[in-house]
């Protein structure tokens, strides 16, 4: 399928991956707004905490992000050093996750698609 045909399809679909979308816009932004940062960091300590009273061979998970958008939370997981694969439907926003990731230099594998 030619990227003009998946454009297509998508717009019928209802979603727009455009950059001047305002869905990819606020995404893009609210991603790493002070509060978003503060509650997945919240949410990440939550559970770890969990998975500290579990004996487990290894320190590292493996850490699927479904929904994943821009990757922040993704990011804040790998950056802990745990190995990442996040998907999410918006290419556009995918493609933002996958240059903000190479930009941290780290290795999340991102993908566009449903889960």
């Amino acid at each position: 399928m030619s990227l003009q045909d998946e454009k297509h399809q998508t717009a019928r679909a209802g979603h727009d991956d455009s950059e001047d979308d305002p869905f990819y816009r606020y995404y893009a932004e609210e991603s790493v707004s002070e509060i978003t940062l503060h509650r997945f960091e919240q949410i990440r300590a939550a559970v770890m905490r969990v998975l500290a009273g579990q004996e487990r061979g290894s320190s590292t998970l493996d850490v699927v992000d479904i929904g994943c958008g821009a990757g922040t939370q993704s990011i804040m997981w790998a950056e802990g050093g745990h190995r990442l694969h996040g998907v999410d439907i918006n290419r556009k926003l995918v493609e933002l996750a996958q240059r903000r990731s190479r930009e941290a230099n780290l290795d999340i594998d991102f993908q566009v698609g449903s889960a």
